[in-house]
């Protein structure tokens, strides 16, 4: 089950609704060290990274290291994912580190943002409830 869990992470274009384009060319993590988040606009290459992936080992952790949507400001994210087998289901846990120039109210943005992609886009993707 994690090994499932960790595939249906990394492929976010299936449920990650946040996107600096409203139709990437394609939108999708690599999954390998030195990987990266990818948002690309166009087949041109136009786009942007939204995270390295600095650490991987299937089907846990994922680790990456990047501004994800407050890209523009001095401000970096750690994310480190693990995906733990319970029986027949998986239990996702994830650990946020930020940090730089940060605005007030930040933290808690991406404490909520983080919120919306597990608990709401991520878990009903998973458990195909997304249209």
């Amino acid at each position: 089950m994690s090994e499932a869990a960790f595939n249906r992470f990394v492929d976010v274009n299936a449920w990650w609704d946040h996107k600096f384009s409203e139709t990437p060319a394609r939108f999708y993590i690599e999954p390998k060290a030195g990987g990266g988040f990818w948002e690309l606009f166009d087949d041109r290459g136009n786009g942007v990274k939204h995270a390295e992936v600095i650490f991987v080992r299937r089907p846990s952790p994922l680790r990456t290291e990047g501004p994800l949507g407050l890209s523009g400001n001095a401000v970096q994210q750690v994310f480190t994912l693990a995906f733990a087998g319970r029986g027949d289901s998986t239990v996702v846990s994830l650990e946020v580190h930020l940090a730089g120039e940060l605005q007030a109210g930040w933290r808690e943005l991406v404490q909520q943002v983080w919120h919306h992609f597990l608990a709401e886009r991520y878990k009903a993707y998973c458990e195909g409830r997304l249209p």
